[in-house]
Order: structure tokens, then C-alpha cells, then sequence
């Protein structure tokens, strides 16, 4: 099969990362998986091809995506960020989280808005 684009899917809840996993392939994308910041991190690595997106949770433990994004972005400098979250802007940014939330997927998200904004976040120049 051939892929349009690879996107590095991380999520600490294994059910998010299967359901985003069969969507995203579904509709003709290679997803590489981590339930951690730190597997992401390893991903990267260890992966020789291009990775065009990262599609991260906010909120996990040990490392906020926004914090993942940054550490990955100097690894992978063409890599787009997409963020996903089930916290308002409003509480992450309470929390501290600064971002830009142009690129925030606000979940529970449908499969259409989630291929429509991975799929915007690509074209972007």
C-alpha cells in the first residue's frame, strides 16, 4: 500500500490511539503509535522515513504534548504538531500550557473533523 503521509499518533488512553489509529489508516495514512511521550520520542528515532505530522494528546503524564512537539519539532523540523484535547483552551492555558489553539482538535471530535483538520494542518504552508 501506498501512504500519502505518516503521522506519529500519541495518546496515554489506548482506546483514542486504536479508534484514531483505524481512522487515520482507513483513510490512507501510516500511523506509527505511543501511549508515552518518552515511546514517542523512541519512534522518532528509531523511524527512517519522513514523519509529516504529530498528532498529540495535551495533557499526559510525565510530558504535555506541547513540550513533546518542541523536543520532536528539533529532531524533525518539517513535522507539523496537530493537539488534541478534552480540556477548554481556557484550562490549559490555567494550566499553563501555552500553544498556539489554531492547532487544537477539541475532543470528543467526529471522524470527518478529525481527517478535515489533519488533513488542513498538512496543506499548511
Amino acid at each position: 500500500m501506498s501512504y500519502k503521509h505518516t503521522i506519529l499518533l500519541v495518546d496515554d488512553k489506548v482506546l483514542i490511539l486504536d479508534i484514531c489509529k483505524q481512522i487515520l489508516e482507513m483513510k490512507g495514512y501510516r500511523v506509527l503509535m505511543a501511549s508515552t511521550p518518552s515511546e514517542a520520542m523512541q519512534a522518532v528515532e528509531k523511524y527512517d522515513g519522513e514523519i509529516h505530522l504529530l498528532l498529540t494528546d495535551v495533557m499526559m503524564p510525565a510530558m504535555n504534548g506541547v513540550e513533546l512537539s518542541r523536543r520532536l519539532s528539533s529532531l524533525r523540523n518539517n513535522m507539523r504538531t496537530l493537539f488534541m484535547s478534552g480540556y477548554s483552551a481556557n484550562l490549559l492555558a490555567e494550566e499553563g500550557v501555552d500553544f498556539d489553539t489554531k492547532n487544537l482538535i477539541q475532543k470528543p471530535f467526529t471522524m470527518d473533523e478529525l481527517i478535515r483538520r489533519v488533513n488542513s494542518t498538512l496543506k499548511k504552508p
